[in-house]
């Protein structure tokens, strides 16, 4: 079974435009992910021109979906590049 991105676990792909996850093309591959699909609470705090970057990353990882990920991904998590 593969690994899902943020936009495929919230089924939320191109409904609101492109998320920051989507393009995020130096983050590929990390947590097995596709570009910042499995790292999105860094990818949009860092790539949108938020300055509140550490609250950013803050609020997402009390999303479910990085609960999935840090389960998945153990010890070789990545939680910030």
């Amino acid at each position: 079974m593969s690994k899902l991105n943020c936009w495929e676990y919230k089924n939320c792909g191109g409904r609101e435009g492109v998320c920051p996850a989507q393009n995020a093309e130096k983050f590929d591959g990390i947590n097995s992910g596709k570009n910042g699909g499995r790292i999105c609470w860094y990818a949009k705090a860092t790539l949108s021109d938020r300055k509140e970057r550490g609250s950013q990353a803050t609020k997402c990882s009390q999303c479910g979906f990085y609960n999935v990920v840090e389960k998945e991904e153990g010890s070789k998590l990545v939680v910030f590049f």
